[in-house]
């Protein structure tokens, strides 16, 4: 089992968008493919992310991990949906890992 350390670590290393979100659904943390992603550059300055949980969706209770949809939106014009595999952090709140490939390969 990873601690939320090791988990940290993985997704720092890794080449897919990923972010972390508190128990409250406040993104805590994004590592450098998130931000290339969404701003073209990692070292642009950072910029303010949410996670909206639309109305009634209700986060798998019980489960270390799931999978979803994810709507990421660039700009008032520019969003994109991304599969995500989502992992539940032990100190509350979960690991969102963005298959951002899988999604612009869909649009081919």
């Amino acid at each position: 089992m990873f601690t939320d350390e090791d988990r940290m670590m993985n997704l720092y290393l890794d080449t897919c968008p990923e972010f972390v979100s508190d128990s409250l659904n406040r993104v805590k943390w994004t590592n450098l493919a998130y931000k290339q992603m969404v701003q073209g550059d990692a070292a642009a300055e950072e910029e303010e992310l949410w996670l909206v949980i639309n109305k009634g969706v209700v986060l798998p209770v019980g489960l270390p991990s799931f999978t979803c949809w994810v709507k990421v939106v660039k700009n008032p014009t520019i969003s994109l949906m991304v599969p995500c595999d989502v992992w539940r952090m032990e100190r509350g709140g979960f690991s969102w890992r963005l298959d951002a490939k899988a999604a612009l390969s869909l649009g081919s």
